[in-house]
């Protein structure tokens, strides 16, 4: 029986930056949604790697985060 997830992924860079995505699916079970879903995030990221300029649709900033 397929649920409903949400999931949520982050790559953090070596610098400590980090790349988040997040989905929605139908999935039997946690593993399968998160399987799915890094299938969906490296899609996502080799779409974006072709583009010339990348569209930010949602954005938070915080002055003096460190």
């Amino acid at each position: 029986m397929k649920v409903s997830f949400k999931v949520k992924l982050a790559h953090i860079l070596e610098n400590g930056d980090s790349i988040q995505f997040e989905c929605f699916m139908e999935a039997d079970n946690h593993n399968v949604a998160y399987e799915a879903a890094k299938l969906q995030f490296l899609q996502a990221i080799k779409g974006l790697s072709t583009e010339t300029c990348i569209e930010i649709d949602k954005s938070k900033i915080a002055a003096g985060a460190y």
